[in-house]
């Protein structure tokens, strides 16, 4: 499973952000339910870790305890092997990648292409 760093723009409000790493695609998404489609950008490949997508779940709902109905929304929207691996799997608007990422277009990877 793909790792990334992303700001977060807080309840959508560019003015209060934040730095998040070890981001996963699933996490991705759970942060744009919660704070707005657009609020998680700047988004940047950093390595993959080996997980299991029921082991990313469990990790999200000890992270996120008051929002484990949306977290088992993205497991209800993406089960099993549809379950996101990469963040170029969910159709991210390129505009939300950094820039370098954002130029290789269906490329965002961790490793140099």
């Amino acid at each position: 499973m793909q790792q990334l760093n992303a700001m977060v723009a807080l309840t959508g409000d560019r003015n209060n952000m934040v730095w998040k790493t070890g981001l996963s695609p699933a996490e991705v998404l759970l942060l744009q339910s919660l704070h707005g489609a657009d609020a998680v950008l700047q988004i940047e490949p950093v390595g993959d870790v080996k997980r299991e997508p029921s082991e990313e779940i469990e990790r999200l709902k000890e992270a996120y305890p008051l929002h484990r109905d949306r977290i088992q929304n993205i497991w209800r929207d993406f089960p099993g092997t549809a379950f996101p691996q990469r963040i170029d799997a969910l159709g991210i608007n390129p505009a939300l990648l950094k820039p370098a990422e954002a130029s290789a277009k269906f490329q965002v990877s961790a490793k140099p292409s």
